[in-house]
């Protein structure tokens, strides 16, 4: 558990998850100060967090690491929601030494939302008896053919990992007692960003996933990155029309992402539900001047800094810039040594430029530390005149780092 302070004097949240960078730099952005906990505790988490700690017990460690914070509200990014005890137990263990005030007071869907949301046969059904399209899943594998038209995939899934296609040599595996089979659709992957009060639901926007990209050496099926995209009156009424039934029929609340899947016939489909702020979600902020933690806190009752409520962003429009990032994946083991951090800022310095006054990289990893091949290494961004011309440029961006990355190979 590795740990860092800087003294900054703002209203204070603490947040957790797997890795929180984007939500903290939110935060701050709309007038908080914030101690934060995950596995990372990136370089640039601890410049503009009040404390940063690295749990790399995660996420049972997370409940030790929330108790030695000080007091006050917590919220959590992905992939949390998949562990409603964790969330529950630092609910319980507050820093105060006030005995009457040692529950800590959770900013998000709470674990008995999540269990629902979380729960593929609940959402699943809700959802197909409600007119939603949504790919046939079983955890009956005897019944699915291994053609690779089904995906097998953890219940609690997250980012990807752990997702394969079904086939002879998966099926001949070892035993897959925590997972469920979901039919394949074939088509563009897309996540929605849609924020829900008790009194309405507003869409932010539509963002093009980049799913398993060999160029940033990704992993089949894992979460690699996604770019703004463009939608018309149709989907967005869909979505709008899905954020209140997941309002209503859930309960859910905040910051919500809706992955789904665009088949040839456009017809949208839902693939999952994250019940908290996402990965892409840090895009919109850039096409806009809001601080979208501050809208997830204020449909809680959260007090911020500085409210305000962003309007749906008219993507389609064409002076809007498309905004894009992507998560840099090793591609072999290296050794990140203090050498190799001075040189890296040297090398993507000029990037910033491109995109001020936004940074062009973030999750910068600390000094000295060992990277396995496949292990998330940064995320980079880029902006252009339309979708090909950001992903132009991320490709290219992912081809200066494996220059760069392929000197430290060890």
């Amino acid at each position: 558990m590795t740990h860092c302070t800087n003294q900054i004097l703002s209203p204070s949240i603490l947040i957790v998850g797997a890795s929180v960078r984007a939500l903290a730099e939110s935060a701050v952005r709309g007038g908080w100060s914030v101690d934060a906990i995950d596995l990372f505790a990136d370089a640039d988490l601890g410049l503009i967090a009040r404390q940063s700690m690295r749990v790399p017990d995660y996420p049972s460690g997370l409940v030790k690491a929330a108790s030695l914070m000080p007091q006050g509200p917590f919220t959590y990014t992905g992939a949390l929601e998949n562990n409603p005890d964790v969330i529950e137990h630092i609910q319980e263990n507050n820093a105060s030494t006030d005995r009457q005030n040692n529950f800590r007071t959770l900013i998000g869907n709470s674990p008995e939302v999540l269990r629902v949301i979380r729960n593929p046969s609940c959402w699943i059904e809700s959802f197909t008896h409600s007119g939603f399209s949504v790919p046939t899943t079983t955890r009956a594998f005897e019944t699915v053919p291994t053609d690779s038209s089904f995906l097998v995939k953890p219940i609690l899934s997250a980012g990807g990992i752990g997702i394969e296609a079904w086939t002879h040599e998966a099926a001949d595996g070892p035993p897959r007692e925590q997972h469920l089979w979901q039919q394949r659709i074939e088509g563009e992957s897309f996540s929605a960003t849609v924020i829900i009060t008790p009194s309405q639901t507003t869409l932010i926007g539509i963002a093009r996933q980049l799913i398993g990209e060999k160029v940033f050496h990704s992993s089949a099926y894992h979460y690699c990155g996604s770019i703004t995209a463009p939608f018309d009156s149709h989907l967005a009424h869909f979505m709008r029309t899905l954020a209140d039934f997941l309002a209503e029929r859930f309960g859910l609340l905040g910051a919500v992402g809706i992955d789904f899947v665009v088949d040839a016939n456009r017809t949208p489909w839902i693939v999952e539900i994250n019940p908290r702020p996402t990965a892409s979600m840090e895009l919109w902020e850039r096409t806009g001047t809001f601080s979208l933690a501050n809208e997830h806190f204020h449909s809680f009752g959260l007090q911020s800094p500085q409210p305000h409520m962003p309007q749906e962003i008219a993507v389609g429009s064409s002076h809007v810039v498309s905004w894009g990032k992507a998560i840099y994946f090793a591609a072999h083991d290296f050794f990140f040594s203090d050498d190799a951090a001075r040189l890296l800022r040297f090398t993507i310095d000029p990037w910033n430029f491109e995109t001020q006054p936004w940074r062009a990289t973030a999750d910068i990893p600390q000094e000295n530390e060992h990277f396995r091949q496949g292990s998330p290494v940064l995320t980079f961004f880029a902006c252009g005149t339309s979708h090909a011309a950001c992903r132009e440029l991320l490709t290219h961006r992912a081809m200066i780092l494996d220059r760069f990355f392929d000197r430290y190979s060890c």
